[in-house]
């Protein structure tokens, strides 16, 4: 169960933190949505980033693992672009968006660190059963494994670190944790450029009990597996106490519904710019490779290579930059800030596109899509702007609604609308993820601009509701 600590209004303890450094609640609302104090071992408390950065690199390595594998299995099974994208997105997200609310509600009642360690071990299980799929449906529901274990990470994580760590430091750590994103996809990168060279010098592999398999049934084979034991490292995570007041209960989902109503504004652009440019994002990552293999003829490995380069290098500067500069103006008193910052930089987008979708030379390909990965990587602002804005009990659930919406229409959306606005361009997807892309950043844009004010106006309502709880039970701020 959820470890909770009833708090007499009487008393001025708060456990490690004030409510201040929280930044929580909302103006009328009971103070039962949350208060969490900071603790754990300090040795516990250390390993939270680098375990979590791990468990997100993971699981993106199996989510992104397929992007080089699509012609192979393509080849193997006979199916079309359309149906490998349902492989690399519609499949994932299905189970993703099915999960995710049910995990959400956990989220705010039960540990978080035991969350995790199931949702590692269900998508690792999942992955490795894809390796054995010897049939296109096999590794359909293979992924729909993968969806619905990782569900599970992301509202667990978000909602312990929001409660482990200051506002004004949330956007650099959750630019962090989000690294581990970065790093999963380039190791797959690189997996998926290592099996195609496995392919064309070995052919097929032999190996003990399980048989001849494919290079491509390797990967994901050894992917799955090395994600089980690493699971076990969540077990190590510290699980902060969330209290509430005497005689209140846990909110219910009235109370989400409520805070989500009351800044409705808010809440909607944040769900709707992020989802789109995740669409972008999601729609780049799938086609990315397809495109410098078929309209630049690069080989295979070197399409692995050149892309793990321009996301190690390009997609970390952009995860700890954005992180840093958001954190930097909501210091100074940008409280706006994690929309603000998207403003300016989306319409980079506009030029990316352009470039990868309609350059006469690979360099400008190249080029576009290097500030692609600069922009895209932005799930960490996303993230922490979302925690700032939410109290700590309402964390999980908010959180999965968001992932929810946001993977629906990135990972679902995103590949097979390019596929199918190529589909009317001739069958050419390069034009295709160029169009998508060029088409869907001004709207973004334009998104996070009207909901500048509004995120101004949730950020201070919950401020304000912290500084009159502090007053009201005699605590520091």
């Amino acid at each position: 169960m959820l470890p909770v600590r009833l708090r007499n209004p009487e008393r001025s303890g708060l456990g490690s933190a004030s409510i201040s450094e929280q930044g929580l609640g909302t103006p009328g609302a009971s103070p039962a949505l949350g208060v969490a104090a900071r603790e754990g071992s300090g040795f516990r408390r250390a390993l939270t980033l680098p375990i979590l950065t791990l468990m997100y690199a993971l699981a993106y390595l199996d989510r992104q693992v397929l992007t080089l594998l699509v012609d192979p299995i393509r080849a193997d099974f006979g199916i079309s672009d359309f149906e490998v994208s349902l492989v690399q997105g519609g499949a994932f997200v299905l189970f993703f968006v099915i999960c995710a609310i049910p995990i959400g509600w956990a989220v705010d009642r039960f540990s978080r660190c035991k969350i995790i360690f199931a949702g590692v071990f269900i998508w690792s299980l999942a992955s490795a059963f894809g390796g054995l799929a010897s049939s296109y449906w096999q590794l359909l529901i293979s992924r729909f494994g993968v969806g619905a274990g990782e569900a599970a990470l992301a509202p667990a994580a978000y909602s312990l670190m929001g409660d482990l760590v200051p506002r004004h430091r949330l956007g650099f750590a959750m630019a962090v944790f989000s690294i581990g994103a970065v790093i999963g996809g380039a190791i797959s990168l690189a997996l998926g450029g290592y099996a195609i060279h496995l392919a064309i010098a070995t052919g097929d592999v032999v190996l003990p009990v399980i048989g001849v398999v494919r290079p491509w049934q390797l990967v994901l084979l050894v992917v799955g597996l090395v994600g089980l034991p690493l699971s076990m490292l969540a077990l190590l995570l510290p699980e902060p106490v969330r209290v509430i007041e005497e005689g209140q209960t846990l909110p219910n989902w009235v109370t989400v519904r409520r805070q989500i109503w009351q800044f409705r504004r808010f809440y909607g652009c944040h769900i709707l710019g992020f989802s789109m440019l995740n669409l972008i994002g999601a729609s780049f990552v799938a086609w990315a490779p397809t495109v410098l293999i078929r309209t630049w003829q690069m080989p295979v490995a070197e399409v692995g290579a050149t892309l793990a380069a321009i996301t190690v290098t390009t997609g970390l500067a952009g995860m700890l930059f954005s992180g840093y500069f958001a954190d930097r103006m909501f210091r100074n008193g940008r409280t706006d800030a994690h929309f603000r910052y998207y403003v300016a930089t989306v319409p980079l987008l506009v030029f990316a596109g352009a470039a990868v979708g309609f350059a006469p030379s690979l360099w400008i390909t190249l080029t576009g899509m290097v500030v692609c990965q600069f922009v895209i990587a932005f799930i960490a602002v996303a993230a922490a702007g979302l925690q700032i804005a939410t109290p700590p009990l309402l964390r999980g659930r908010i959180s999965s609604i968001f992932l929810f919406i946001y993977n629906a229409v990135g990972y679902a959306v995103g590949p097979s609308l390019v596929a199918m606005v190529a589909t009317s361009a001739g069958g050419d997807i390069t034009q295709g993820l160029g169009l998508v892309m060029m088409t869907i950043a001004p709207i973004v844009a334009l998104v996070f601009a009207f909901g500048l004010s509004a995120m101004r106006e949730a950020v201070a309502a919950q401020t304000d509701f912290a500084h009159e709880t502090c007053a009201r039970v005699g605590v520091g701020h």
